[in-house]
């Protein structure tokens, strides 16, 4: 990868699209550091990443890829996952931000009732969103 800058506003998203092999992943991975550059930079206003402590770059920078995925625990926790001392309302704050809103409304919903289906039934405990 060869001359490559983006430039994303304060408080924006970027969202990187592309075929197979053109480098998507590649560049989110030098975004987050799990592998440094062999030569050049990533900077972030012009701080080289490598200067900056992995948590901070980590709670500035987010993926979302191609392959959802949730961890075993209740949504919160999916939620708080890179910050599990995170209070309810940072949580809701940053499902807001993630576009998650939804979700939230709709286990809150579940929660109020039982679901029946029709081969089996379970409950929601109020813990589990």
């Amino acid at each position: 990868m060869h001359g490559i800058d983006l430039s994303v506003p304060k408080g924006q998203m970027l969202a990187l699209v592309g075929p197979t092999g053109s480098g998507k992943t590649t560049t989110m991975n030098l975004f987050n550091r799990f592998y440094d550059v062999d030569s050049g930079s990533v900077t972030f206003d012009g701080v080289d990443v490598r200067k900056l402590t992995l948590e901070s770059l980590r709670a500035k920078v987010g993926i979302v890829l191609q392959d959802s995925l949730l961890f075993t625990g209740t949504i919160a926790d999916n939620i708080k996952y890179g910050r599990p001392d995170a209070s309810d309302e940072a949580m809701v704050n940053a499902a807001k931000q993630a576009r998650s809103m939804i979700l939230l409304l709709a286990c809150q919903m579940v929660m109020r009732h039982k679901l029946a289906m029709s081969n089996r039934s379970f409950r929601l405990a109020k813990s589990s969103w």
